[in-house]
């Protein structure tokens, strides 16, 4: 019986995203990724700042086979996009709308998506796929984006997207053609500081953290004199691994803890990302 509630309750947080977007059709990705996103929004905090806020799990590229090259596994990006995501989210915070095609200086091929898959070794040519060109497709399609780019498809030829998850070792990668610079802290004041500075930050809930059983990457949106709020690229409605109860959700995508409560959440490092000055772009 828990096994069939499991399962009811796995399809019912799934089932939403599934339903809105019909199958694609694999010789025409175009007409695939001319759909809107399922979520296409700018999320306001408590806090007063607004953030674009993009979702993993959306269905217009929740089923992409999300690999590097020599992977034999088959996990798919609604499930494992969560680090290229919640990056997406922090470059949104300091790069301008018309920066965003900077990104083409990171690359070591042209980003080009078939119906299936991040990249073509999964794919082996048999869909077509389709090139990304305008700043409309980048800004929209910047989480896959940031996935070709952990899985290989960079200039520095790094490789972040592992069998036991994605790293965030790609973001060297983006030193100099993005003009930005990014380093890691475990203080939680100096990354609420670097929200409110307006820079981009991203953290990792640890295994067993009441966000996940296995690892899991957020975006953090700052705090306020009582909480600390977070943007989850998960998009969930509840948290089964909260035992406690400290996660509140304001609806799917935005959730906070109170500040008295934040070290239960094992938030074991933040990542912030900004302009670096000192850049030639």
């Amino acid at each position: 019986m828990k096994r069939i509630i499991s399962l009811i309750l796995i399809l019912a947080s799934v089932l939403p995203f599934a339903a809105c977007l019909a199958e694609p059709d694999g010789n025409d990705p175009a007409g695939w990724f001319a759909q809107d996103l399922f979520y296409d929004e700018m999320i306001t905090v408590p806090t007063g700042q607004t953030f674009a806020y993009y979702s993993q799990k959306d269905p217009l590229w929740y089923n992409l086979w999300f690999e590097e090259r020599r992977s034999k596994r088959h996990r798919l990006f609604g499930w494992g996009g969560c680090c290229c995501t919640s990056v997406a989210m922090a470059l949104r915070c300091v790069l301008e709308d018309d920066e965003i095609l900077l990104v083409k200086d990171v690359l070591k091929t042209p980003v080009a998506f078939c119906v299936c898959s991040i990249n073509t070794y999964q794919c082996q040519d048999r869909h077509p796929r389709y090139e990304l060109t305008t700043q409309e497709e980048y800004l929209k399609l910047l989480p896959v984006i940031m996935a070709d780019i952990a899985c290989g498809n960079n200039k520095k030829d790094i490789v972040s997207r592992t069998e036991t998850g994605t790293g965030f070792g790609y973001l060297e990668a983006f030193t100099g053609p993005l003009g930005i610079k990014w380093h890691t802290t475990k203080s939680w004041d100096e990354a609420a500081q670097a929200v409110a500075d307006g820079k981009g930050v991203i953290c990792r809930a640890e295994a067993n953290s009441p966000f996940t059983t296995s690892g899991h990457w957020l975006f953090y949106a700052g705090s306020d004199e009582d909480n600390e709020y977070f943007l989850d690229p998960m998009t969930r409605d509840e948290y089964t691994n909260d035992r406690r109860k400290i996660i509140k959700v304001i609806y799917q995508g935005l959730v906070y803890t109170e500040k008295a409560k934040r070290n239960q959440l094992d938030i074991g490092l933040f990542i912030i990302i900004e302009k670096d000055p000192d850049a030639a772009v």
